[in-house]
């Protein structure tokens, strides 16, 4: 059995569901250049990283007051991971957002730049 990862499966699925224009892309291009690589997906996820960031940003910066909530965690490979999402309200609305996960390198709640793109 071969397993497929998730973008592969998305992109397979959107082919099932009559998505001719990708359906052509994947059949009649040659096989080095479909874009599905690993280092593809990651540009693709780092590209719509970054737009939606921006996109949170601006609505902040339009909002009178926000907050920025974050928790740590330690994930699987025994790292303090900390979130970071920013609430704020946008037309009448609380808004809360992630907007990354950063590697918490001191707990004593000192000040330090995180290593999140969006800040």
């Amino acid at each position: 059995m071969i397993v497929e990862g998730n973008f592969r499966v998305l992109l397979q699925l959107m082919v099932d569901c009559n998505d001719n224009t990708l359906k052509e892309h994947l059949t009649s291009t040659g096989r080095n250049a479909t874009y599905i690589s690993p280092v593809s997906q990651n540009a693709l996820i780092e590209s719509m990283s970054t737009v939606i960031q921006s996109k949170i940003l601006a609505e902040v910066k339009q909002a009178k007051f926000f907050a920025i909530l974050a928790d740590e965690t330690t994930d699987f490979s025994q790292q303090e991971q900390l979130t970071v999402c920013l609430r704020y309200v946008s037309h009448f609305s609380i808004c809360e957002r992630f907007v990354c996960f950063a590697l918490a390198s001191d707990l004593t709640g000192a000040v330090s730049r995180l290593s999140c793109s969006a800040f």
